[in-house]
């Protein structure tokens, strides 16, 4: 089960006072203890579905669309814990982001991956949600929340001088987009294949403002700790891998074991003893990300297609019609009624 540190929850609280809410009942109807979210354990974690709960709740007690991205710009390192801690104590900018993409399961289990792009000029940071809540909104509010965190962790590990190029919104904006560019210090694109803060890649080199070689070397050996005590999963690992790499063309049994340092042989050996196969994988994340963005974005089917990997729009229509029995056009008109 996907599980977040309750942190990651930090200001929602205050938040909803200010938009003229009162937490408590907004809180306690999703079954939980508002004191768990006023002081929050290290360990303390939530699950998923239930923070896809609480901003559905929150969202419609204070008629704010944009309750995501407002909470996200309030937030700072410390959601993040030790993990944001090195962060700041990282290098560079690139040796700060490094840390949130190894350690970031440490705050996220099986909620959401992040990975660094790369491409001549430009850098994205990219988030891949989790099926878990997929067809919510709750689940989008998670992700604008999760982006506006980003953009403002960025900010504190970067300094005064930051750029962010665009932001990318991988569904349909869920009411006026007016506050978004405010909230994000950016322009903001909706109906995206992706979730992603784009930013020049030179900015990768900047050094970390006050950061401390010798605080970085004992966060460093915390994290040590913290990995041994919670190690990643393997198959969540490879989940992770095969979702990130789906639209790069290279998502492959071999290109995903060498990621892992391991024999192919190895990969599906780890699989086999989970009752899973690599094809089973590839094909439900090409699921639940073609859901994803047929549900809550307005892209063509041909950049879907493109996003999920496929080699062209009727190979994409060919594995839609297997999985629902018709074509991707046809269950987005309907509205995403047809199951699986």
């Amino acid at each position: 089960m996907a599980q977040v540190r309750i942190a990651g929850l930090m200001g929602f609280p205050a938040l909803l006072r200010e938009l003229g809410v009162d937490p408590e009942p907004v809180i306690r109807a999703v079954g939980l203890d508002p004191a768990r979210l006023a002081n929050p354990g290290h360990d303390d974690t939530i699950a998923l579905s239930d923070i896809v709960t609480l901003l559905e709740r929150a969202e419609l007690a204070t008629g704010c669309h944009y309750l995501g991205a407002l909470l996200g710009s309030r937030q700072d390192a410390s959601i993040l814990g030790v993990i944001g801690f090195a962060m700041t104590q990282a290098a560079t900018v690139l040796e700060a982001l490094n840390e949130l993409i190894r350690n970031v399961h440490l705050h996220w289990q099986d909620a959401e991956t992040v990975t660094l792009e790369t491409a001549g000029a430009v850098a994205s940071l990219v988030f891949t949600p989790s099926a878990t809540g997929a067809g919510r909104r709750g689940l989008l509010l998670v992700m604008e929340d999760t982006l506006s965190a980003a953009r403002r962790l960025l900010q504190i590990v970067h300094g005064p001088g930051l750029t962010v190029l665009e932001v990318q919104i991988a569904h349909a904006p869920l009411g006026d987009t007016t506050p978004y560019p405010k909230l994000f210090k950016a322009p903001v694109r909706f109906d995206q294949e992706r979730y992603a803060i784009v930013f020049p890649a030179a900015d990768l080199r900047h050094p970390v403002p006050g950061s401390n070689p010798e605080l970085s070397a004992m966060l460093q050996a915390f994290l040590t700790v913290l990995q041994e005590r919670y190690p990643r999963d393997r198959l969540a690992q490879i989940e992770h891998l095969v979702r990130s790499t789906l639209d790069t063309g290279h998502c492959s049994a071999d290109a995903v074991a060498r990621m892992l340092n391991v024999h192919r042989r190895t990969l599906h050996r780890i699989l086999r003893a989970q009752g899973r196969s690599f094809r089973g994988i590839v094909q439900s994340c090409r699921r639940a990300r073609a859901r994803q963005l047929l549900q809550h974005s307005a892209l063509p089917i041909t950049r879907i297609a493109n996003a999920l990997g496929y080699a062209d729009v009727s190979a994409f229509n060919h594995a839609f019609r297997r999985w629902y029995g018709v074509t991707p056009g046809s269950w987005r008109r309907q509205g995403g009624s047809v199951s699986e």
